[in-house]
């Protein structure tokens, strides 16, 4: 949906419909449940591969512990930025990246 907004044609009522079918399918109890049910499976997963992962592992995503990912890095280095990208290398389609200079260690 998020690449759709900025290609759809806003003046069609059946853009808008559309829309709003979005919308109610993503506030469907049944689907937030899967949806949160997949991000901790993915998350178990990395855990017991022994990725570390920040935690507690959320409903939108699984965050890669960067610092501890790449621990040879400075804190002041762009770890996420070497992180997210060599994920990319390796094969992720989308990937995103947090600051790492949050101070907490």
């Amino acid at each position: 949906m998020k690449d759709f907004i900025h290609t759809a044609d806003l003046r069609r009522e059946e853009t808008w419909e559309a829309i709003a079918i979005g919308i109610g399918e993503s506030v469907n109890d049944d689907h937030i449940r899967a949806r949160i049910g997949q991000v901790e499976y993915l998350g178990d997963m990395l855990i017991n591969a022994g990725i570390p992962v920040v935690r507690p592992i959320g409903g939108h995503g699984v965050f890669l512990n960067a610092r501890k990912f790449l621990p040879h890095l400075e804190q002041t280095a762009s770890c996420t930025g070497a992180c997210s990208g060599n994920i990319g290398i390796l094969g992720s389609q989308k990937h995103g990246k947090r600051n790492c200079f949050s101070g907490k260690k």
